[in-house]
């Protein structure tokens, strides 16, 4: 239906306009950074799933984000970026996750 190599060129294509964009935004607020070492320090920030066992054979679980250290929350902040907030409890029963 689609040929490869047009989705590897597309995909090709959508990185390099996220390059350049982020490229000068950081240019404004950060000139040493460039779009390489932000991916690289972002890349630090962790979204996990905590699972707890709790009566009745059921789970909660919790996705939690890793908290920016200082040089994350100053390029955040320099930006006007921010995280989303941590999302509410799941509770699981016979494994299906409920919203």
């Amino acid at each position: 239906m689609f040929d490869p190599d047009l989705i590897l060129i597309f995909v090709a294509f959508l990185s390099y306009c996220l390059h350049v964009c982020l490229k000068g935004q950081l240019k404004r607020v950060a000139s040493g950074l460039t779009p390489r070492t932000m991916m690289e320090k972002f890349g630090r920030i962790q979204l996990a799933d905590v699972h707890l066992p709790v009566e009745g054979g059921k789970t909660l679980v919790m996705t939690r984000l890793t908290q920016p250290d200082v040089d994350q929350r100053l390029v955040l902040e320099r930006l006007g970026w921010e995280l989303p907030e941590q999302g509410p409890p799941r509770i699981t029963a016979d494994g299906e996750l409920k919203e």
